[in-house]
C-alpha cells in the first residue's frame, strides 16, 4: 500500500487521543499494525505527542 494519506493520519491522531491501541488502529485503517507503530515513532514530537500533519505530511 501507498503512504498513509491525510485522512488516515486524522483518524489515527483522533483514536489516539481517545485511547485507541495501535492494533485497533491498524484493523480500523486495514493496515498493518507495524505501519502504525512506524507512523507514530516518525512523527512523535517529545513534548505534543503525536503530530500528524506537522510532520508527517511534510515528509
Amino acid at each position: 500500500m501507498p503512504h498513509l494519506s491525510f485522512q488516515e493520519r486524522a483518524v489515527i491522531s483522533h483514536m489516539r487521543y481517545h485511547g485507541e491501541t495501535q492494533k485497533a488502529i491498524a484493523e480500523a485503517l486495514g493496515r498493518s499494525p507495524s505501519t502504525i507503530s512506524r507512523e507514530l515513532s516518525r512523527n512523535r514530537s517529545p513534548k505534543h505527542g503525536y503530530i500528524p500533519h506537522q510532520l508527517a505530511q511534510r515528509r
